[in-house]
């Protein structure tokens, strides 16, 4: 920001070096040629003489000065003060630990890459449906597009001078008392004008765009950060649907068979008709629940096919059903180790950031409302030598000019000025109250999301436990069916009884699954605000690596971000 002081040293150095001086040597020019005795004969060369010296003299004026301001405009802020309020970021009550802790606490050496965090399971076809999602994303196109016009508007935010240059050429006739004499004229001209910055309005302005400009660069994280989310919790669901598809169907399978031996019982005589009845509907059941389970993977078949624009649903299918993978498999679930404090690990959510930004833009805002309120000064400025030749008279030469400052004071506007102004104050004040609670649900959903795996992570030995008796009690009972010590019933009650309990660890394993999914998206991922963005671009060029703005300051101290660690032992 400039002070007052720096104002008052810049402007009398700008005007005595570069101004005044010129200003000096064009009018001694000038005034040394008024003074001379010239003949008659001489006269026309010392008239050319005046307009070629008058013409470096204003060159030269306007150059010095252009020059000059450029050299004192080198500044962040306004010539005189910078208004409105400098943005810091609001203080946040954080504690210092997590309520819930992970349910592996080992700390790791170093956060591994997570930046394609897919590659670690080993499933090439999860890796595949990641890739074709990110490259086709109609989101993420979107959100480029918009940084490119953010990036656009950080330009277009002015406080440079604006030149123009202008060129004219004519040739006619123009009526001299009762003649048309031939008329030529060619115009060249330069034209000058420069809103100076007073009270930092427009730097106040480029503060804003810039801020606006980041805030959709981690924008953009945050839908990557969801869309690859997204592409992993259907997959999840996709095989946990296949797994659910082969038990039904194993169910419909064995419901068949205790059909057939309760039909031929009942015509031994051995069986109601009743009881016939019974058998028949838990079948028809069975058979119901196997086309219902079938017709939903479909449906996740169709949703991840949305999910990564595939253009033929036929080819999905066979990535799906690659042999290479189990059919029913879900990705091992890597281990969680924690290595900061609240407050470290939020700096990992783009949409925090994204926050953040929005703050910071509005700060700015202010700013620009409340520079808006004071007068306003602009520099404008023209030559344009002109030749002018009349019929068959000599060619005149002539250089008109102007410079100069306007100032504009603004007096009576209703209140309106005054009602941006605190139009702006209140949107700050949304935007503040606004971080404040992405915030809050940033740290809820990552207390949501350890709460949930680690109570997966408890159910599911359980799980495994009850699974394990269940196939035991069903072995036995295939043994005492075949030596006639239990019917047929009994024997597909335990059956049932098996079925039930693989259908129950399927289910925790998919809870654990999108647990996972939903921590790794509620600390951030793979991004951090003090990295690089790599943004691809808008209209699918060549990805542009953008540099963090050294403007702009940390949301918090150096992360040590949660470390996503894949462990040795499986999830099953």
């Amino acid at each position: 920001m400039n002070s007052w002081t720096d104002s008052n040293e810049r402007l009398p150095l700008l005007l005595r070096n570069a101004v005044i001086p010129r200003i000096v040597q064009s009018h001694r020019l000038l005034f040394s040629l008024r003074g001379e005795e010239v003949s008659q004969d001489g006269r026309a060369m010392r008239d050319r003489q005046r307009r070629g010296l008058r013409t470096r003299g204003t060159v030269g004026l306007l150059v010095g000065l252009l020059a000059g301001l450029l050299s004192g405009c080198s500044g962040q802020g306004g010539w005189l003060t910078t208004l409105g309020p400098d943005f810091h970021l609001p203080t946040l009550p954080l504690l210092d630990h997590w309520s819930t802790p992970a349910s592996d606490t080992t700390p790791t050496t170093a956060a591994p890459d997570l930046s394609n965090w897919w590659s670690q399971f080993q499933d090439p076809v999860l890796t595949a449906l990641q890739q074709q999602a990110q490259a086709d994303s109609a989101t993420l196109a979107q959100i480029a597009a918009r940084i490119a016009q953010a990036r656009a508007e950080v330009t277009a935010t002015g406080g440079t001078p604006d030149l123009t240059l202008t060129a004219d050429a004519s040739h006619g006739k123009a009526a001299m008392g009762t003649s048309l004499q031939k008329q030529q004229q060619a115009t060249l001209g330069l034209q000058m004008a420069w809103e100076l910055d007073l009270f930092g309005g427009i730097a106040r302005g480029r503060e804003a765009a810039t801020a606006q400009w980041r805030q959709e660069q981690a924008n953009w994280h945050a839908a990557r950060l969801s869309l690859s989310v997204e592409v992993a919790d259907a997959y999840g669901r996709y095989r946990f649907c296949q797994r659910l598809a082969a038990l039904s169907q194993a169910n419909a399978q064995a419901a068949e068979r205790t059909l057939a031996a309760r039909q031929q019982g009942q015509q031994a005589g051995f069986l109601s008709v009743a009881d016939l009845s019974q058998t028949q509907t838990a079948t028809a059941n069975a058979r119901q629940q196997a086309q219902a389970q079938a017709a939903s993977c479909q449906q996740e078949e169709l949703a991840l096919a949305t999910l990564t624009a595939s253009p033929d649903p036929e080819a999905l299918r066979r990535r799906l059903q690659d042999p290479v993978v189990a059919a029913g498999h879900l990705p091992t679930i890597p281990a969680v180790s924690f290595s900061g404090v609240p407050a470290e690990v939020l700096t990992q959510r783009p949409d925090v950031a994204a926050s953040e930004r929005a703050v910071a833009a509005a700060s700015a805002r202010i700013g620009v409302a409340e520079a808006a309120r004071y007068p306003a000064l602009r520099l404008t400025g023209m030559i344009t030598p002109m030749t002018l030749k009349l019929g068959s008279a000599e060619a005149q030469h002539l250089t008109p000019w102007s410079i100069g400052p306007s100032l504009s004071l603004p007096l009576f506007d209703g209140g309106e000025r005054a009602a941006r102004e605190d139009a702006a104050r209140s949107a700050y004040q949304a935007a503040e109250s606004q971080y404040r609670a992405t915030v809050r649900q940033a740290v809820q959903e990552v207390e949501e999301s350890l709460t949930r795996l680690n109570a997966s992570a408890v159910r599911l030995p359980q799980a495994r436990s009850a699974l394990h008796g269940q196939q035991q009690a069903l072995t036995l009972g295939l043994e005492r069916h075949q030596l006639g010590l239990i019917n047929v019933v009994e024997r597909e009650a335990l059956r049932q009884g098996a079925l039930m309990a693989e259908q129950d660890l399927a289910g925790i394993e998919l809870e654990q699954w999108r647990s996972w999914l939903a921590l790794y998206r509620a600390v951030g991922g793979d991004w951090q605000q003090h990295k690089e963005a790599v943004i691809p671009g808008a209209n699918g060029d060549d990805a542009t690596t953008i540099p963090p703005a050294p403007e702009v300051p940390p949301t918090f101290p150096t992360a040590h971000p949660l470390s996503l660690t894949p462990t040795a032992e499986t999830s099953r």
